[in-house]
């Protein structure tokens, strides 16, 4: 997951991307809201790669993370939301309704036993080698 959050940062912070203002959420759950680390720097990317833990590991459901970001969007957490990578094993309960902003739920590897994920969002399979292959201890 740290690979996948810094080379998302790296690419976001591209020159061809023309973001200079970063605000990723990494929010953490399983049936419920386990952590939300916030990065807003690159020094608080190096944090989270250096010191963040991985919590949750329970039974999955991806509803609370949807509700939670609508709760920061009332909040005023985000100037324009465009959209979030939900990082997943995709075995978990899908929200039912498309939310205003685009979904993609990203998975390791492919996994035909795996329900799919909701008409509404889209699906990536990310291939180890485009993260790197460090594992987290």
């Amino acid at each position: 997951m740290k690979n996948f959050v810094q080379k998302t940062y790296e690419m976001l912070m591209s020159e061809e991307n023309f973001f200079r203002k970063i605000n990723i959420h990494i929010v953490q759950c399983d049936a419920e809201i386990q952590a939300d680390i916030k990065i807003e720097t690159e020094a608080d990317l190096k944090e989270f790669i250096e010191h963040g833990e991985i919590k949750g590991f329970g039974a999955t459901d991806f509803r609370p993370v949807f509700d939670y970001v609508d709760i920061l969007k009332e909040k005023g957490e985000f100037e324009d939301l465009k959209g979030i990578i939900y990082f997943t094993d995709g075995y978990g309960i899908y929200p039912e309704h498309m939310p205003d902003y685009d979904v993609i739920f990203a998975f390791l590897n492919e996994d035909e036993m795996r329900q799919p994920v909701p008409a509404w969002a889209m699906k990536v399979i990310i291939e180890d080698s485009e993260i790197g292959n460090e594992v987290m201890e």
